[in-house]
């Protein structure tokens, strides 16, 4: 890392740049097209970290290997409910009696209101219908550590 906006003698800045294959040929020797072909035949590709952490190439124990070169991560995520932990809401029912009574003559499903002496009385729960509404906007969060912008540079 760097602090300064130009590189020092002896460096470049890993900005992604096309250099010199001749001009540049020990560091040509060393990482070759690992970050780019350049034109082909007269340049070749400094690596580019502009706005990019660096990782470790290979894997640590119990870690996702990464190759020499390959880029990854993303600025902003949208979740979707299968990132989500496994959860629960709770609702409560409004107050009050959800009770209906009917009077039923007897031997028949038939409903009467004339004389409730003829029957018996019967009493259904009412069930409540709940509704839990979504929320949210369903918009991408911002997935960046927090983060001081510096130079990179490799030497030549």
């Amino acid at each position: 890392m760097y602090a300064a906006a130009t590189a020092p003698l002896g460096y470049l800045l890993c900005n992604g740049g096309a250099v010199s294959r001749a001009t540049y040929a020990a560091l040509f020797a060393v990482i070759g097209t690992t970050y780019g072909v350049g034109d082909g035949a007269t340049t070749f590709n400094v690596p580019d970290l502009r706005g990019r952490a660096p990782i470790g190439a290979g894997a640590g124990a119990g870690l996702t290997p990464h190759a020499l070169a390959a880029t990854g991560g993303a600025e902003t995520v949208t979740l979707d409910t299968t990132m989500m932990p496994s959860h629960t809401h709770t609702s409560n029912a409004p107050g009050g009696q959800g009770n209906l009574g009917l009077v039923l003559a007897d031997g028949t499903n038939t409903a009467t209101a004339t004389d409730a002496s003829l029957g018996e009385i019967k009493v259904w729960d009412l069930p409540h219908a709940l509704t839990i509404n979504d929320t949210g906007g369903g918009l991408p969060h911002a997935n960046m550590q927090p983060w001081l912008a510096l130079n990179f540079i490799i030497k030549t």
